[in-house]
């Protein structure tokens, strides 16, 4: 049994969310060094105190969240905690100084600083949504939107469906959904586009069906949320003459964009990478005030500790219906 040191809380987890980082670390070596225990997406119950914890009390509902501000790099000094240079160091599950929330209770170091309190009348099963809307809620945050402007989101994933509904509720003019089935063309509209285009059936006319949907200028904003070079160069193509192309993806291997392509155009080309505690507290109000009421549909799945292989990191691996699948610890 873990036992809180001073200055540290333990977590008895609640649920945990799979995410892509963890089914991209299963399935390649040297992303998360083992023995690390996955699992950053933690929302839980605060169990137990360490000596000189005054910010969190035993029984409080809280999301084990980023890791910053840590108050010392120049990145948190300037505001910016979701790039501060000690961040994975302090990140539960990637880090392989701190293990993660694939358990039944988490060590956190840094409580002050880690824990998000979650508001009585958000339900676990939404709140542990904090990873993927916060991410999509930072590269929200991180462009030029504006009411009213014709966005395109490409990725029907947890990300890209989460930036579907911050789009929706912020008022985009058209929000397009770009997909390659019809099961996810049906989802898209679900969670708030107002179109889903198929890129498959579209093939090389994709663009122009972008551009006639808008006007004939093409979208104001591009939210990649899918990685890859194909996926970049859709959104460079369907963005309009000094639009935004803003990068949310997180791809691996090399991404070839041909600069002809971007540079007479003026497209800029915008990454945004994960989020702070404070975003996570505006999500949370987001959910306790009914503004996000599709969200908790993204769970399609809650599984066992014990059926984290085979029903979850396989099944997320392939191609399947599944957009976000929690694990549960014996209660």
């Amino acid at each position: 049994m873990l036992t809180a040191g001073p200055g540290e809380v333990i977590v008895k987890v609640e649920y945990v969310g799979i995410c892509g980082t963890d089914v991209h670390s299963y399935m390649h070596e040297g992303i998360i060094s083992p023995p690390t225990v996955f699992g950053h997406e933690t929302v839980g119950t605060v169990y137990q105190l360490g000596a000189g914890v005054t910010s969190c009390q035993v029984g409080d509902r809280v999301a084990v969240g980023p890791p910053g501000n840590c108050g010392e790099c120049h990145n948190c000094l300037q505001g910016r905690a979701s790039i501060c240079v000690n961040g994975f160091l302090r990140t539960t599950g990637i880090s392989p100084m701190t293990d993660g929330g694939y358990a039944e209770y988490l060590l956190v170091r840094n409580p002050k600083k880690m824990l998000v309190p979650i508001p009585k009348n958000v339900s676990f099963e939404e709140a542990v949504l904090f990873d993927v809307l916060g991410t999509s809620f930072h590269g929200i945050r991180r462009s030029n939107f504006k009411l009213g402007d014709n966005v395109v989101v490409i990725g029907t994933g947890p990300i890209g469906f989460s930036a579907i509904m911050l789009l929706k509720l912020a008022g985009a003019g058209k929000l397009i959904a770009l997909v390659r089935s019809e099961a996810k063309a049906k989802l898209a509209l679900q969670y708030g586009a107002d179109v889903a285009l198929n890129m498959t059936k579209e093939g090389a006319g994709l663009a122009d069906s972008v551009r006639a949907l808008t006007g004939g200028k093409g979208a104001d904003i591009t939210y990649e949320c899918a990685g890859g070079s194909a996926s970049v160069n859709t959104c460079i193509d369907v963005t309009r003459s000094g639009g935004q192309v803003i990068l949310l993806g997180v791809e691996g291997t090399p991404t070839s964009i041909v600069t002809a392509r971007v540079i007479p155009h003026e497209i800029d080309l915008i990454t945004s990478f994960v989020y702070d505690a404070a975003e996570v507290a505006m999500i949370f109000e987001f959910l306790a005030t009914g503004k996000l009421p599709v969200a908790k549909k993204m769970v399609t799945d809650i599984i066992g500790m014990k059926d984290v292989v085979d029903k979850g990191l396989e099944r997320l691996a392939n191609p399947n219906d599944q957009t976000k699948i929690l694990l549960a610890p014996p209660k």
